[in-house]
């Protein structure tokens, strides 16, 4: 073993002084070690110091024949020790190449290897082993990107299992805590974005709080735990409504562009979140300034993303969303028109399982049905259906934009009924609203936002029925408001009209409904 030794210590030295020449001689007298070894348990130790030397020169050259040979290395040193807990570090090992090719090369094979190297090195570190959390923090990763990419609930519920493992073995003064806490909020928040449930996303935002409170102004942390908060914050406003949520998420994203400027490698990304958050207020209450200040960031963004860069399809889609917006609220035909050529690009950049496709398709949608209101070419408007026909089929049932996308369609379909071939049922459209106002992973108000749609366009026979369920739908909304100052700001929200009671009522009695007419119940406004 002579050999294998000396090439040990030529590699401490290279750990130490970075002494490039020193690697290479270590490569070099592991290869030797290697030719004169037989095929037994010590080769496979000869196997893997070569290996992480190979590693160590693909870390330093970046050329993916070294990566590739180094997971060679690796897999075949595991061989002899299959049965033998050593085999665990070897497992690791392979796990962080698979994982790392995956990462510049995309491959599914490399990120599925790894995660079964993982699982593999777990049932051989049972709960209490000294190296069991260093596997467990790259199993819950590398669970979390296989969720983005292929969307398997499973995943994500697997990775915060995990992750919440580490936190436990991470206390309070733990050095590691503020990174599990911000993992384990990560994961919260991804399965909120899949299935809906509030209570992940509370969590979620508490996690992100806790781990804020161990990166004070001037960590090197800050930024980052600063804005992943404001994401939490700005889903709950879309979910619940409290305008302070999003006051305290714009103020978290401005609080951290002082410290990462935009054309740091994740300034863009500040830029695009400030700027949807802008959004959201302008959506509330309606200032102009937000909504142009929004737009002047998504544009400042999509100049730093470049084509080829792999952000560059969500500032397209954002920018395009927001200047189809001041297109509603100006009528300037040249924002439609920028907007749908924004769109346009984005399409090609989203195949068939890219994870955005169901959004950029929805957005693409609507600007080409107000582009159909502008032009009066009904071609635009039968293509609109058909993106938004693709986006249901593309969503899961516990999708929560799911009941969004039924919304717009039989919205569609009940404004431009007469228009179409064949003419779409007025049992479809009633039947898709009624889905989309009962869809349970949707927020309540998403749901409401669908039922108010649904009154717009709802005949005389639907109409009543579509006036009981939002009001149905506001005492739920208003009833999971925690505080009576937030249920006062919902109400001056234009999400809920002033005159939705007695708009019922009118309704109701004009059908002839009076006994329904005297039972509507009133509304908070009224109360």
């Amino acid at each position: 073993m002579p050999l294998n030794n000396l090439a040990t210590c030529l590699r401490t030295q290279f750990e130490k002084h970075g002494d490039i020449k020193a690697l290479e001689q270590a490569i070099e007298y592991n290869k030797d070690a290697l030719a004169l070894s037989l095929p037994t348990f010590h080769r496979s130790t000869i196997l893997s110091n070569l290996g992480t030397c190979v590693m160590d020169q693909y870390k330093q050259s970046g050329e993916m024949h070294h990566l590739d040979e180094a997971i060679r290395l690796f897999k075949e040193a595991s061989s002899f020790l299959v049965g033998f807990s050593d085999r665990a570090v070897l497992l690791n090992k392979m796990a962080y190449g698979l994982y790392t090719r995956f990462n510049q090369q995309g491959n599914m094979d490399d990120l599925d290897g790894a995660i079964w190297c993982l699982n593999k090195t777990l049932q051989l570190l049972p709960s209490g082993h000294i190296d069991r959390s260093t596997s467990v923090s790259s199993l819950a990763s590398c669970l979390q990107a296989r969720y983005w990419q292929q969307g398997n609930i499973q995943d994500i519920e697997n990775a915060t299992r995990y992750n919440k493992e580490l936190l436990l073995q991470h206390p309070p003064g733990h050095s590691n805590r503020a990174m599990s806490l911000s993992n384990v909020a990560s994961c919260l928040g991804s399965r909120y974005a899949r299935k809906g449930n509030v209570e992940d996303l509370d969590e979620a935002i508490r996690c992100y709080w806790d781990a804020l409170q161990l990166h004070p102004p001037g960590h090197s942390e800050w930024s980052l735990s600063l804005t992943k908060l404001a994401v939490s914050l700005n889903s709950r406003y879309s979910a619940q409504g409290d305008i302070h949520d999003l006051e305290e998420a714009i103020h978290c994203y401005r609080s951290a562009l002082v410290i990462c400027r935009p054309e740091q490698s994740d300034g863009s990304q500040v830029l695009v979140s400030l700027a949807n958050s802008l959004r959201h207020r302008f959506d509330h209450q309606g200032d102009m300034q937000d909504l142009e200040e929004a737009i002047q960031l998504h544009s400042d963004a999509l100049k730093l993303r470049t084509p080829g860069h792999p952000a560059r399809l969500e500032s397209l889609s954002d920018l395009g969303g927001c200047l189809h917006v001041r297109y509603q609220q100006l009528g300037d035909a040249k924002d439609l028109d920028e907007a749908t050529l924004l769109y346009q690009e984005a399409y090609p950049l989203c195949p068939a399982e890219h994870p955005l496709r169901a959004t950029v398709l929805y957005i693409l949608a609507t600007g080409l049905e107000a582009q159909y209101r502008l032009r009066g070419n009904v071609q635009l408007l039968e293509e609109a259906i058909r993106y938004i026909l693709e986006v249901a089929l593309i969503c899961d049932v516990d999708h929560p934009f799911l009941a969004t996308t039924w919304n717009s369609l039989a919205f569609l379909y009940a404004t431009y009924s007469h228009l179409l071939t064949p003419t779409p049922r007025s049992q479809l459209v009633t039947e898709l609203f009624q889905m989309a106002i009962t869809h349970q992973t949707a927020s309540l108000r998403s749901r409401l936002t669908c039922a108010r749609r649904w009154i717009a366009v709802a005949k005389e026979g639907d109409l009543i029925h579509a006036y009981e369920k939002t009001i149905e739908l506001v005492d739920q909304y208003l009833l999971i408001q925690s505080s009576i100052s937030t249920r006062h700001q919902i109400l001056l929200d234009k999400l809920i009209p002033k005159s939705l009671a007695s708009d019922a009522a009118a309704t109701a009695i004009a059908g002839g409904e009076i006994k329904k007419a005297n039972s509507t119940p009133r509304t908070p406004e009224c109360r």
